[in-house]
């Protein structure tokens, strides 16, 4: 889900690959999601993330978003995020500027009121 078994199958020691001290044999798109491996794994009730795809290729962060469809399933994910792409598994959409909220409601309506108003809308 997190998209270990995807890098660990290319390696021929496959997950009894030593990593080194804070992860360093890997690379940071690799670092990032043994870490949401390891969030996901004891099932929490409320997950947050801050910026979950920053060190993702494109390929990796389609298949980051496929699987958190169904991780976020029956669970609370906060999400802090600049990429308009990672807005699909939310519900409600907070926008924030200088530290104030400019915008909040459903993901539909917020994101209806960007397309409108550029202003102050998340970058990809």
């Amino acid at each position: 889900m997190s998209g270990v078994g995807i890098f660990t199958s290319h390696d021929s020691e496959g997950l009894d690959k030593q990593v080194g001290e804070r992860g360093e044999a890997l690379s940071r798109g690799q670092r990032q999601s043994v870490a949401l491996a390891r969030a996901l794994l004891n099932d929490p009730p409320l997950l947050i993330m801050d910026e979950p795809s920053a060190s993702l290729d494109a390929h990796a962060e389609n298949q980051f978003i496929h699987a958190m469809k169904f991780a976020a399933k029956d669970r609370t994910l906060v999400m802090i995020t600049h990429k308009m792409a990672l807005l699909q598994l939310v519900d409600r959409i907070i926008v924030m500027d200088k530290g104030r909220i400019v915008m909040d409601g459903p993901t539909d309506s917020v994101l209806e009121r960007l397309n409108g108003n550029n202003a102050g809308a998340p970058n990809d």
